[in-house]
């Protein structure tokens, strides 16, 4: 079907086609899911969500109380074909090493870090002859894991990526990532998307897009009360609200997600 861009014309492929998993990236899966929850009820059972890092929240979101398989993919178009697949176990990426091959490294030395450590990924790619990558750095967080997976495999397991290394934004000496933030963000079914951005020392602006039944008011309350529990008040949110329009340019911004760090002198 290809990026999601007409969310009707995506649900009436499936009911007409009788389609039960899908493949997609996770923010426009997780969309679909929460303006379609009727697909998920009758139709969809497993989901492949492909990219370099998910949030947990949205796993659990999309797995409705276990009655929808979710499994990640991990890759990046300098990968080819992907890095590595969670099998039935759900925990942890078995890694393509016939193609690949992986290291965990400190991302600031370049020096392999020891097994259950986290680290940078890198990968070297084994088969390629046009444009192939030696140590390519992949700006992933995570780490090998040793024990072996309860489905018997000899490949080797990686913990599912803990987000990019550079998605993370110091604001008032408190160290803030996209994974912190998607883990509260993305637990609430009336939040289709969202974007940070920081322009003062000690404030971040953070854009909603909400479902357009959702009492806005009260659900920004309730947002700025978990979010200064969970920082402990050390700065401030600047919350602007957005109705979701349902058009293709909401669900085009969630392909590449990230902190807008905007202060002057921050890097781009």
């Amino acid at each position: 079907h290809g990026v999601l861009d007409d969310v009707e014309a995506a649900a009436a492929c499936i009911f007409q086609n009788g389609i039960t998993a899908i493949v997609g990236i996770p923010m426009q899966v997780s969309y679909l899911a929460r303006m379609k929850k009727e697909l998920f009820d009758t139709h969809i059972k497993k989901v492949l969500l492909s990219t370099d890092y998910v949030a947990d929240a949205l796993v659990k979101s999309l797995s409705r109380n276990g009655t929808c398989q979710v499994f990640n993919h991990y890759g990046m178009t300098e990968m080819g074909y992907g890095g590595g697949v969670e099998c039935a176990c759900l925990s942890g990426y078995h890694l393509r090493e016939n193609d690949l091959y992986f290291e965990i490294v400190d991302p600031i030395t370049g020096k392999v870090v020891e097994d259950g450590t986290y680290g940078e990924v890198v990968f070297t790619t084994l088969n390629r002859q046009a444009m192939p990558l030696i140590r390519y750095k992949t700006g992933d967080r995570a780490r090998f894991l040793v024990e072996t997976c309860a489905c018997g495999t000899f490949l080797r397991r990686m913990e599912k990526v803990r987000g990019r290394i550079e998605n993370t934004l110091s604001v008032e000496g408190h160290e803030i990532t996209l994974r912190d933030l998607d883990e509260i963000f993305l637990a609430y079914e009336s939040l289709m998307d969202y974007r940070v951005e920081c322009y003062d020392p000690n404030r971040l602006h953070v854009r909603l897009v909400l479902d357009k039944n959702t009492d806005a008011k009260a659900f920004q309350n309730a947002l700025k009360q978990e979010l200064h529990v969970r920082f402990q008040s050390k700065f401030d949110f600047e919350i602007e609200i957005e109705e979701d329009d349902r058009s293709s340019k909401i669900t085009r911004s969630m392909i590449k997600r990230k902190i807008h760090d905007c202060r002057q002198g921050a890097k781009r």
